[in-house]
């Protein structure tokens, strides 16, 4: 995907990649519901997801995809940045990803999901990871930082290996570096 504001949503069909040129280059804003709506085996790296006309929306939704990488992304403003819905959502990646502004959850997911949640940045969120059902046991949580956030954690979740809380990522001016 080229540089640019879409202020649009996207309904994603099984074994796509959505690559970006670089999160602070490519917008996908929507305009209410979701932005992004998951399949399987999907890949997305590279774009912001949320920003202008994105309040009210949903970044990424998928009731069962399965087989899905989400990586070197921006999620902002939104009120879930990712959203696994009351289904099986299994093997899905999150790595190496900024999450800030949420005033639902940056990441949730809930039944037999089990995610990895590796390496992100978690930032000024009400929730940063809210975990239901079998996904509370299930999901891997390593090597995030959270920073700034009402609640890191929200469900009985094991936090996993070396993340760190109250942490300043240092963002630069426009918060994502």
């Amino acid at each position: 995907v080229r540089t640019g504001q879409y202020p649009e949503s996207i309904t994603l069909v099984d074994n796509i990649t959505i690559s970006g040129v670089g999160a602070d280059l490519v917008i996908l804003s929507g305009s209410g519901g979701n932005i992004i709506t998951g399949a399987d085996g999907c890949i997305i790296s590279g774009i912001t997801v949320g920003g202008p006309h994105s309040e009210g929306s949903f970044g990424y939704f998928s009731l069962d995809a399965e087989d899905i990488s989400i990586e070197k992304c921006v999620f902002t403003g939104t009120i879930y940045g990712i959203q696994g819905g009351g289904y099986d959502n299994l093997n899905t990646v999150i790595k190496n990803n900024d999450f800030f502004n949420f005033i639902g959850a940056a990441i949730f997911f809930s039944s037999n999901a089990n995610p990895i949640i590796k390496n992100n940045i978690f930032q000024e969120n009400i929730y940063a990871v809210k975990l239901y059902g079998n996904a509370e046991y299930m999901a891997t949580i390593d090597n995030n930082l959270f920073f700034n956030n009402d609640t890191d954690l929200y469900g009985e979740i094991d936090f996993g290996a070396d993340n760190l809380t109250d942490t300043d990522p240092i963002f630069d001016a426009d918060g994502i570096h």
